[in-house]
């Protein structure tokens, strides 16, 4: 039997690090399908009931070292778990699940994170000394690997791509029952919007007009909270605040749904860096507003769509991008496909860790 414990932001109710673990689950499924998973998550029955793999309450250190010494690998990731800008908590939190899988003499498999920002010199040094404790490290962009090599990181650095990339689920609810849930029965033309609140600025007014204008060139506007608790109160107000019909998607959309969803979109307009992949995967026009260099970084690295950002942001550039987006279409589909394939990487480099062991 082969038993991964997988450490992440798993079990907060967030679409974009559910899209993430699901993922991981589901390429480490392709490479060895008898595999026996289990998640250190924030709420673990919900965790069991949504991904179908075992789950441990991830603050009871005894339950999290009972699954390490029963794991033949830790994979840590994917996600930006190893950044100190929205949590340094949740950053010492991940290094010490590390530090307690090495303990107990248990392999480390980084996966496909995107690390960074440090900016604490601290917290530099401290990622650097555990990370040169593990046995494998890949990332999903070349600016994480440049980072962790800028620290003193001398574990190979591979480049893959974000998990979400390579997931291929089917099934769900019909696009048509989620659209009507929300109101839409109609959507010939469709634009997703999925913003996030940042340090306090407020973007509504920007939001709410730019999307008007859309609305008015016939598209059916649907604002999509993917961390409920953070950005639905951010969602209704640019729904309310706009004198055209718009429409927020309350659902709790499993991926699946969520590429149903996309894949119904001419356009996404994203803060979320996930609402921009699956995006690029169901062949959405992008409009990326970066609030995070990893924002940025994806959307040069998946080569379409136009970055705004926010300092820039207005109701007229936001109208502009938007168009101009459309103008450009889905982004190339060689480059979305060689990521698809680099995702999968780490799962296959998993599987090799594994079998080492026994």
């Amino acid at each position: 039997m082969m038993r991964i414990t997988l450490s992440g932001y798993y079990g907060f109710n967030n679409a974009g690090d559910d899209a993430v673990c699901e993922s991981i689950i589901a390429a480490l499924a392709k490479e060895m399908p008898a595999a026996d998973l289990t998640l250190l998550s924030n709420a673990p029955a919900d965790s069991r009931a949504r991904f179908g793999v075992d789950a441990v309450n991830r603050w009871q250190v005894r339950g999290v070292v009972g699954a390490l010494l029963k794991s033949d690998l830790l994979i840590s990731g994917g996600g930006s778990l190893l950044q100190d800008v929205t949590s340094k908590r949740g950053f010492i939190y991940y290094l010490a699940v590390i530090v307690l899988a090495r303990l107990c003499r248990v392999p480390v498999l980084v996966y496909g994170q995107g690390v960074g920002p440090l900016n604490d010199g601290l917290n530099r040094r401290l990622t650097a000394a555990v990370l040169n404790r593990t046995q494998a490290i890949t990332v999903r962009d070349r600016d994480s690997r440049h980072l962790l090599k800028e620290m003193g990181v001398r574990v190979p650095v591979l480049i893959a791509a974000d998990p979400v990339l390579a997931y291929e689920g089917t099934g769900g609810r019909p696009v048509r029952t989620l659209l009507a849930q929300a109101g839409i029965y109609e959507a010939d033309k469709l634009v997703i919007c999925a913003p996030r609140p940042w340090q306090g600025v407020d973007r509504v007014k920007a939001f709410s007009e730019g999307l008007d204008v859309l609305a008015r060139q016939g598209y059916k506007v649907a604002l999509l909270p993917m961390q409920p608790e953070a950005d639905m109160a951010l969602c209704q107000a640019i729904a309310g605040h706009m004198t055209e019909r718009a429409y927020v998607l309350e659902g709790d959309y499993p991926l699946n749904e969520l590429f149903s969803l996309m894949k119904a979109a001419d356009l996404v307009i994203a803060m979320r860096l996930h609402a921009l992949i699956i995006g690029a995967v169901c062949n959405c026009a992008l409009l990326g507003l970066p609030y995070d260099p990893k924002v940025t970084a994806f959307m040069q690295r998946v080569g379409g769509g136009e970055i705004l950002a926010l300092e820039d942001m207005t109701p007229a550039s936001l109208a502009d991008g938007a168009q101009a987006a459309l103008a450009k279409g889905p982004c190339a589909p060689k480059r979305v496909a060689t990521l698809k394939g680099l995702a999968q990487l780490p799962a296959a480099l998993a599987k090799k860790m594994v079998k080492g062991r026994q």
